[in-house]
């Protein structure tokens, strides 16, 4: 069997800070362009494509909040008849949600009324009193959602309030998967030296809470040959490949060598823990993941690289939504590199989770999110951080204290998406100062 090796050269050079490298793939990461309708039942987690504005008034007339009876609020006070239209006098009953009959301006609950027979006694009540103005949630002509916007439950519901049943979206990327591993196995028992597969189910599962549909998978040999030819396969039906395994100095460790001889390696080796030995190219133009093999470091390079690099390809903004947390507790990076910390969260204080190691995913079960802690750490109280949920916005980015070159990044300004130069110092803080947000999916 062929044996891989590394030259020392390789492993001389510096590790590619967190920033460049996201830079590299948010500039490589392309949109697809294509655009799907669908219902709105197949819409959830899809990405709009077009501005949607209201046609009409939401409520398009008065309604009433109560159940109870219209009437008009200046015949309040008095004996009023009670009818069952209503002819420009007396009361009608009425039900929550219900128009309110012309020439009628407020609605009395049941319980603050008193029927005896045809006769109905209200106390005084103001004009308005239980109604729901027309156009009180939105104003025909009034922008509902923007472009890039994704949708989920509640932009959902708006969009059947507002009468629209089939909407233009970005269609879903196409995702190609590949673990790899000789002793990596699904069989219910195991043999000597050989482990299960956690990778394929938590990177499957990650890779559709993205919106994306997994077209490939597989499970590679240590093969250099059989490593090639599925990356070459997957490449003409994916928009993304995505390999785990195989990407640090093993000697079995195939899957970057076989991006380097038929495809494009951008970058090997940043400074991340976990997921140092991470690498990224292209092959026939389509962007190649190639992640370690270790969960938790799968899970961590997927979070900070394959979600924003999913919603690229759909036009939506890669950044993840920022909110504040202070430190309960020190979190420790005795190490040169970005450590992404599993964090807890609970009324705006932040608890690391316990390290053990990349291959461990038991301490991760429950967190809120990754903090992205510098080297040196951060101290507990005097630390705040910020956390990012991974529905996406930009985070607000600090000036910059010194001198350093540009980088371009997506941001949304009067909710369009563009992207914009901002120094790099200034990314790499707001990413070392951020806690991500994992969306959970027990339910949806």
């Amino acid at each position: 069997m062929a044996v891989r090796t590394i030259s020392p050269a390789e492993l001389d050079q510096p590790l590619l800070p967190l920033a460049e490298a996201l830079r590299i793939v948010h500039d490589t990461i392309v949109p697809l362009g294509v655009v799907e309708t669908v219902g709105l039942a197949h819409a959830l987690g899809r990405v709009l494509t077009v501005e949607l504005r209201a046609t009409q008034d939401v409520p398009p007339a008065p309604t009433s909040t109560m159940d109870g009876w219209a009437l008009c609020a200046a015949d309040s006070g008095t004996p009023l008849a009670v009818a069952d239209t209503w002819s420009g006098g007396g009361a009608v009953r009425i039900a929550t949600g219900q128009a309110l009959p012309p020439g009628t301006d407020a609605v009395v609950p049941w319980e603050d009324a008193n029927q005896v027979g045809d006769k109905l006694t209200v106390p005084a009540t103001a004009i308005g009193r239980s109604v729901r103005p027309a156009g009180e949630d939105v104003v025909a002509g009034q922008r509902v959602l923007a472009s890039a916007t994704p949708l989920g439950p509640i932009e959902l519901g708006l969009l059947g309030v507002v009468g629209v049943t089939r909407v233009q979206v970005a269609a879903r990327p196409r995702v190609a998967l590949a673990t790899s591993g000789d002793e990596v196995v699904t069989s219910a028992v195991l043999g000597p030296g050989q482990v299960y597969d956690g990778d394929m189910p938590m990177l499957r599962a990650l890779v559709a809470s993205a919106g994306a549909d997994v077209v490939e998978e597989a499970h590679l040999p240590d093969t250099l040959e059989a490593t090639t030819k599925w990356l070459q396969h997957a490449a003409t039906k994916a928009d993304l490949v995505i390999t785990c395994g195989g990407a640090s100095v093993g000697e079995r460790d195939w899957a970057r060598s076989a991006l380097n001889d038929v495809g494009k390696q951008l970058f090997w080796r940043i400074a991340l823990r976990p997921g140092k030995p991470i690498a990224f190219g292209t092959l026939r133009d389509t962007p190649v993941f190639v992640l370690p093999g270790n969960p938790a470091s799968v899970l961590t390079c997927t979070h900070a690289f394959v979600l924003p690099a999913l919603r690229l390809l759909q036009g939506a903004d890669p950044s993840h939504r920022i909110q504040k947390a202070t430190l309960h507790t020190d979190a420790v990076n005795k190490g040169r590199r970005t450590y992404m910390c599993g964090i807890r969260v609970t009324s705006g204080r932040a608890t690391p989770a316990d390290a053990r190691s990349s291959g461990s995913l038991s301490q991760l079960v429950g967190i809120d999110g990754f903090a992205a802690i510098p080297p040196g750490g951060l101290q507990r109280e005097r630390s705040s951080i910020s956390s990012s949920s991974a529905d996406g916005h930009t985070p607000t980015i600090r000036r910059c204290q010194g001198s350093c070159r540009p980088v371009h990044r997506y941001i949304r300004r009067n909710n369009r998406l563009s992207r914009a130069r901002i120094c790099d110092c200034a990314l790499r803080r707001s990413l070392c100062a951020g806690v991500v947000i994992l969306q959970r999916h027990g339910g949806r």
